[in-house]
């Protein structure tokens, strides 16, 4: 099911705070805060998809700054490419709630991150570097849909790898990010302790002020 709260867009200056999935297909559904409040799409423009990418190191900077300077040329084509990556966010958050949640995807989302994942696999070819094997873009394409056929393809893998056990969604209010607890313990509740973790602790600490 495609969101159904109204979304604001706004602009946003994503720092490290903002990665805290463990995984970039997480940290790219975390491109909306409040998921479930007030909705906020961080991700206002190409020129923003582009540097998210590179900060969360799913393209290189040489990469980044070569789609920014594509997406001045053809706005329109970087236009469409955007609504294809806020498409495939809706299905990675809502894949990977309804895993968190112990329950089954809709089908339609299971056969769309698929799709995606094959599309992905068709626009890349193996290539070894330092000694490990990695997946590169064809030269057709280096197109500006290629930031959302990547985190297609990793994110399809992380459907067929993840922990289940260890795959969280925050309880902190108005949020909602995904995130994988890597924590010793397995008992992380909050994406950033020092956001919705304090946010919370604040919250009760003012309802039993209130009731005293």
């Amino acid at each position: 099911m495609k969101h159904v709260l109204p979304v604001c867009i706004e602009s946003h200056a994503f720092s490290p705070a903002d990665f805290v999935g463990g995984e970039p297909a997480l940290d790219f559904a975390n491109t909306i805060a409040g998921w479930n409040g007030n909705p906020r799409d961080w991700l206002d423009g190409y020129d923003s998809l582009a540097g998210w990418a590179r900060q969360a190191g799913v393209i290189p900077d040489e990469l980044s700054a070569a789609l920014r300077r594509q997406a001045e040329i053809e706005p329109k084509a970087a236009g469409m490419a955007l609504r294809q990556a806020r498409s495939l966010r809706e299905d990675i958050h809502e894949y990977f709630c309804a895993i968190a949640r112990e329950t089954t995807p809709d089908s339609r989302v299971i056969e769309s991150l698929f799709s995606r994942w094959r599309k992905a696999a068709d626009s890349h070819a193996p290539n070894i570097k330092e000694g490990r094997l990695v997946l590169e873009p064809k030269r057709k394409a280096l197109l500006l849909g290629v930031i959302t056929d990547r985190l297609a393809y990793q994110a399809f893998e992380l459907a067929r790898t993840v922990d289940t056990d260890r795959l969280r969604i925050c309880d902190g209010a108005n949020c909602g990010w995904l995130f994988i607890d890597r924590s010793k313990a397995g008992r992380r509740r909050w994406c950033d302790m020092a956001t919705c973790g304090n946010a919370a602790k604040s919250r009760r600490h003012y309802e039993r002020k209130a009731g005293e």
